[in-house]
């Protein structure tokens, strides 16, 4: 009969007595290992972790490697990014001389469309004021004589004096309804602005200083409606291309006494 040796109870107080055997049997550790885990096979895992880990650090150095890639390319896409912004930077700076020179092209055309107007305004004023008046006459000379003796007498200063020579045209006849003397202190522009209601109202104003029966006179190959309705309001006649608007001439004239 083989004898049965028996083992005491093991406790939490024997651990480091196991502990101790073991490390003097190492041989007993997988055995161990299989009576505490026999589900695992540890040496496989531990072979297949250690697997897994390197898979996982190659793909590391492989982002790494691509990170490199993708800095060196957007490095790249900078330089060409900053090459551009400073061909941009010149193309701004030509676009804006550019502006420049279409703006001063712009103004140096509505110039010259406007003293092609003015100087057609003046052939044209016969035609133009013919309806209205009787004896039209260009009075720029006449006026001019008036305007000195005023600034002499102190009845206007020197920049009215050169305020008024500097319009378009001062044009005189009689009113047909009741022949009273009238000068017309016209402003021509091509493309009407409120300025140039403004400049025709403060000349006639100072002609009527000095004694002359004057009507601000507006005339334009394009008028605004809103600005045509301000003129009509302010007494200034509208002259649309070279037609007299009847309804701003009988406005101007009840503006004053005549």
């Amino acid at each position: 009969m083989i004898a049965v040796k028996e083992f005491p109870t093991f406790t939490v107080r024997d651990m480091p007595s196991l502990i101790e055997v073991i490390n003097t049997h190492p041989e007993w550790r997988n055995e161990l290992r299989q009576a505490l885990f026999p589900e695992i096979d540890l040496p496989r895992a531990f072979h297949e972790l250690a697997e897994a880990q390197k898979q996982m650090m190659q793909a590391i150095r492989d982002l790494t490697a691509r990170m490199d890639r993708f800095e060196n390319r957007l490095e790249k896409v900078e330089n060409r990014l900053e090459k551009v912004e400073v061909k941009i930077d010149k193309l701004e700076v030509k676009v804006d001389k550019l502006e420049v020179k279409v703006d001063k092209l712009d103004r140096d055309v509505a110039t010259l469309k406007g003293d092609s107007y003015e100087r057609t305004l003046s052939d044209k004023a016969t035609g133009i004021f013919g309806r209205y008046l009787r004896r039209g006459r260009n009075m720029a000379s006449e006026i001019s004589e008036q305007l000195h003796d005023a600034e002499e007498t102190g009845q206007i200063s020197e920049q009215d004096l050169t305020n008024v020579l500097a319009t378009d045209l001062l044009w005189g006849g009689k009113i047909k309804q009741n022949k009273n003397d009238i000068v017309l202190v016209l402003e021509a522009s091509w493309f009407v602005e409120a300025n140039d209601l403004e400049r025709a109202i403060k000349r006639a104003t100072i002609l009527r200083k000095i004694g002359l029966t004057a009507l601000p006179v507006v005339a334009g190959k394009e008028w605004t409606e809103d600005l045509t309705k301000q003129a009509i309001e302010q007494g200034v006649v509208v002259v649309l291309d070279r037609q007299i608007e009847p309804a701003s001439w009988n406005r101007a004239l009840s503006e004053i006494e005549i």
